[in-house]
């Protein structure tokens, strides 16, 4: 039994290890393994005395001292010699001995020779920057080694590095970095990186380096292998690439500065043309002349419309259309729709219809660009159709157990051949082209419809036969909650200073032509007084009290007109007034952006008489408390 267990317990030991108990003696597979000999060729202790010769030195240790060390050199069963080095300890009548291989054993010499060579050739071969820093005592910093990439790139060989500071190879800034980093590895004992640039051979280099302590067995930093990653062409990529970024990003911001410019500057002319058109269309008596101003109406409409395409294709190719979802009544988008396109309709003789098969639906979507996207589709359906007329459908479906709004816009016009229906979509394609044109029109609507559509993930469906008429279906995700209704800029209108019962309006407008336009349309609504700049506008608002203020944007030179509705504000009897801005700026994102510097109403050139005057009213009604 007692021998049973000194079996298993010299075989559980990792170390070569040979126990004599009596006559008897066992060694484990570790010490098979060093001597070359199985248990049962080594019966006896003096067998073992046969194998392990004890040197020269070590001859007056026996085996019978309590514990004691020797060296000594095995013969192997090939007749192949070892040195070794074991303990003995002996307790009563049990004796172990602990044997491991010595480094001078030279076997253990080529080994280590050999691993010496693969490690040098790994140090010398990698691409990455490579020494090792001796810890001084008095706590400076000296070269002890460096590999090839290191003196390829510096210039310097090894024998002109070593022994040698830090500061004598590397310029003082970067110096004094390493030195910081290497005091923190030496009192930290642990890992640092650290970043830095120069100039060897006079080439600009970039490096990433990794500073890896190497501990004495007193748990002492004594050396510091350094590993300085070359990321010069990473660098040089990633500061190109920031270049191009920052281009671009110009790009984007001139060619942004560029639609909002030209918006403006064929949105303020656009609103005299239409306004005075309009005006005289109202006013002339004489048929012919009556015609003449509808001409010019109809032309500048035109006009006004290819304005918004291109403007609108540019901003969308640009990634520069902003979405603003909120949750809106599509009964209530669609009956404005029909406000606009009823009258169109029926002065060609054509039917419009609504049927609203789903009146609870609720769209999470951009307001406006729903309008627009319905606006397009309904023009297109009413210019395309000479006999019948336009129906709109609002129908849901369900998919994957989810609501869908489905939004169809029906006519009975001309219809798409078939090998058409796939390009229908692409821009400025119409089904007739050349001088054979049948209809006029960029041929933006179709694409614009589309993009916007997907732009809030939506989906847009044509079906289609030639002479037929067509079909286009919206298709966007619906919920049943109820809507939430908007906050506004809350105005408190004081109806003083009132000539014939009718409100102080000042208007500030620097287009003489615009300024006419607005006076005439407001003749019978306020009594209008008429500020060209904005140090006008400021001293008439101190001298008197207006009831509304509208206000153009841009006032030529001095301040805009943000600048000056933002000092309105601060007059405290204008603290609540309405100020209108009435501005050819009217990308997606202007609105938004002015009603947050101090006007409480939007209006964009050109704008309807009907238009304004509507907006007008609805802003000078006082709140109801």
């Amino acid at each position: 039994m007692k021998n049973k267990l000194i079996k298993e317990i010299i075989e559980s030991l990792p170390l070569s290890a040979i126990c004599i108990h009596n006559d008897s003696l066992w060694m484990n597979s570790q010490a098979e393994i060093l001597l070359g000999y199985k248990n049962e060729e080594i019966n006896c202790k003096e067998s073992l005395g046969k194998i392990i010769q004890l040197t020269p030195d070590n001859e007056e240790i026996t085996f019978k001292l309590r514990t004691s060390k020797a060296k000594a050199e095995i013969i192997q069963k090939d007749n192949s010699k070892r040195k070794i080095e074991f303990t003995s300890q002996s307790y009563d009548d049990l004796e172990t001995w602990i044997l491991s291989p010595l480094v001078e054993d030279t076997f253990l010499e080529d080994n280590l020779k050999d691993k010496d060579k693969i490690l040098s050739v790994i140090y010398d071969s990698t691409s990455d920057l490579m020494f090792l820093i001796n810890v001084e005592k008095d706590g400076g910093f000296t070269y002890l080694s460096v590999n090839s990439t290191f003196q390829n790139i510096t210039g310097f060989s090894k024998y002109n590095c070593i022994g040698k500071q830090v500061e004598e190879i590397f310029d003082h800034n970067i110096s004094f970095s390493f030195n910081e980093a290497s005091k923190e590895v030496v009192s930290k004992k642990e890992k640092v990186k650290v970043e830095f640039s120069c100039v060897f051979n006079k080439k600009n280099y970039f490096f990433d380096a990794s500073l890896k302590p190497i501990l004495d067995l007193k748990n002492c930093c004594v050396y510091i292998l350094v590993i300085a990653r070359d990321l010069t062409e990473r660098k040089k990529k990633e500061d190109e690439l920031l270049k191009t970024k920052i281009i671009a990003e110009e790009s984007n911001r001139l060619k942004t500065a560029l639609l909002s410019n030209l918006s403006h500057e064929f949105r303020t002319p656009l609103n005299g043309i239409l306004g005075f058109a309009d005006l005289l269309s109202e006013e002339l008596t004489a048929p012919e002349h009556k015609d003449m101003a509808n001409h010019i109406l109809k032309s500048g409409k035109r006009l006004f419309s290819t304005l918004n395409s291109i403007l609108e294709l540019s901003r969308l190719e640009a990634e520069r259309k902003e979405i603003y979802n909120v949750s809106i009544d599509l009964y209530n988008i669609i009956s404005e729709v029909a406000k606009k396109f009823q009258e169109e309709a029926l002065n060609k003789g054509l039917f419009f219809n609504i049927e609203i098969k789903s009146p609870s639906l609720k769209l999470h979507l951009d307001e406006s660009i729903l309008i627009q996207i319905l606006y397009n589709l309904v023009d297109n359906a009413i210019k395309f159709t000479k006999a019948g007329g336009i129906k709109i459908v609002i129908e849901e479906l369900f998919q994957n157990q989810k609501p869908y709004a489905i939004i169809k816009i029906a006519d009975t016009g001309i219809g798409i051949s078939k090998e058409n229906l796939e390009s229908i979509f692409k821009e400025f394609k119409q089904e007739s082209e050349g001088f054979s044109r049948t209809h006029e029109g960029t041929g933006l609507g179709l694409t614009l419809a589309k993009r916007m559509t997907e732009l809030m993930g939506g989906e847009i469906l044509v079906e289609s036969k030639k002479y037929q008429g067509s079909i286009f279906s919206l298709k966007f995700p619906a919920m049943y909650e109820k809507i939430k209704l908007g906050t506004s800029h809350k105005v408190h209108t004081k109806l003083a200073n009132k000539s014939n019962n009718l409100p102080l309006a000042l208007l500030v407008e620097d287009n003489e032509l615009n300024s006419k336009l607005t006076m005439v349309y407001l003749k019978e609504t306020c009594v209008v007084d008429y500020a060209q700049n904005a140090s006008d506008a400021l001293r008439m608002l101190n001298e008197k009290f207006y009831n509304i203020i509208l206000m153009d944007i841009n006032l030529g030179e001095g301040m805009n007109g943000v600048d000056v509705a933002q000092t309105a504000r601060k007059i405290k009897k204008y603290i609540d007034i309405p100020i209108i801005a009435m501005t050819g700026y009217a990308l997606n994102d202007d609105k938004d952006n002015l009603l947050k510097c101090g006007f409480s109403h939007y209006i964009a050139k050109p704008y309807e008489k009907k238009q304004l005057l509507e907006l007008i009213n609805n802003a000078l009604i006082p709140e109801i408390v």
